[in-house]
C-alpha cells in the first residue's frame, strides 16, 4: 500500500480550500473592457520575454 511522507494536516486542508474559493470567485468574475486590455498586453509582455528568455536571448 502507498505509504506518502507527507500528512494532511487542518491547516493544509483549510489552505486549499482558500484557494478553491478564490479560484471560484476569480473564475466568476468580469473585469471591464479596459482591464482585459491592460492584462493582455501585460501578459503578451511576459509570454514574449521567457519566450525569449527560454532561447537564451534574453531582453535587458
Amino acid at each position: 500500500m502507498f505509504k506518502p511522507i507527507y500528512e494532511i494536516t487542518n491547516k493544509l486542508l483549510f489552505n486549499i480550500k482558500k484557494i478553491c474559493t478564490i479560484i471560484f470567485e476569480l473564475n466568476n468574475k468580469r473585469f471591464p473592457e479596459i482591464v482585459l486590455i491592460e492584462l493582455e498586453k501585460s501578459v503578451r509582455e511576459i509570454s514574449a520575454h521567457a519566450s525569449i528568455g527560454i532561447e537564451d536571448n534574453p531582453l535587458p
